[in-house]
């Protein structure tokens, strides 16, 4: 019984800022925060969000399990709402940190580097990217592609030669099945890309729009208590005049209080001395 090959987890970046390398699977070196990869689609976007179950799903996927208002988690089926959720960004930094294997790595390429790197040494570095030789109609790897034309099996002579360059496609040939599918592919993959910059634009409104009905909501707030504060100074103004008022007259009684309790004094020495005369 033959031993199968252990499953290798790929994932998709989304919204990254090097064009070329989103929503083509790639394998992550290390282990990528289980925080910033969705559970379900294994896509690495901007902003992830945690549900109450611990799951973490992009926002197509938010989107696509979204009924009446409510979310549903597709791996546990469980429900819950927007306010419950836990909005993660990834930063910068982060996201250019992350480093993956090359894509011909099945055809031995041991390149590991940052993803902009990566798709440097994919497209102008890597020898094991592969041709088909039209003489011999092999597929050779870039790196062997010398040694290939200089050997025996791609030397073509006469008819050879003649019969090899009858069969170099033209702009007028049928395309064949597989160039047909890798045109189709493509095609997919920007659309899925398109998909994405409109999903992330549209959440971007939404926030917007929050923000802006927020700070709305302030300015309302500013003006009522505006409007607050010109009426109390009139209000206060005729609360300190009372105060005023009532200092002054309570000052006067105290003041004819004394007054009186002098006059009382006085009177009782003159009739102390009266009596001392007597």
């Amino acid at each position: 019984m033959s031993l199968s090959k252990p499953e290798v987890s790929l994932h998709q970046l989304s919204e990254h800022a090097v064009v070329g390398v989103n929503w083509r699977p790639m394998r992550l070196v290390g282990e990528v925060p289980r925080e910033h990869a969705c559970d379900h689609c294994r896509v690495i976007p901007r902003e992830t969000a945690m549900l109450p179950c611990e799951h973490v799903l992009c926002h197509l996927c938010r989107q696509a399990n979204t009924s009446t208002g409510r979310l549903v988690c597709p791996i546990d089926k469980r429900s819950c709402d927007k306010e419950e959720l836990r909005m993660m960004q990834l930063p910068e930094t982060a996201l250019n940190a992350l480093k993956a294997h090359c894509w011909n790595e099945d055809k031995g390429c041991q390149f590991v580097g940052p993803v902009e790197t990566l798709l440097r040494h994919y497209e102008r570095d890597c020898g094991f990217r592969s041709i088909q030789c039209s003489i011999s109609r092999e597929r050779v790897l870039l790196k062997d592609l010398p040694v290939h034309c200089n050997g025996e099996e791609c030397t073509a002579t006469g008819e050879a030669a003649a019969a090899s360059a009858s069969s170099y496609p033209t702009r007028d040939a049928t395309p064949s099945v597989s160039s047909i599918t890798d045109t189709v592919e493509e095609q997919k993959r920007q659309l899925r890309e398109i998909h994405s910059h409109v999903a992330v634009m549209q959440s971007q409104v939404e926030k917007l729009h929050e923000a802006s009905a927020m700070r709305m909501r302030k300015a309302q707030e500013l003006q009522r208590q505006q409007a607050d504060r010109e009426r109390q100074p009139k209000g206060g103004s005729l609360l300190r005049k009372f105060n005023n008022s009532l200092r002054r007259s309570f000052g006067k009684a105290r003041k004819a209080r004394e007054s009186e309790s002098v006059q009382q004094l006085a009177e009782t020495v003159d009739s102390v001395g009266e009596s001392s005369q007597i």
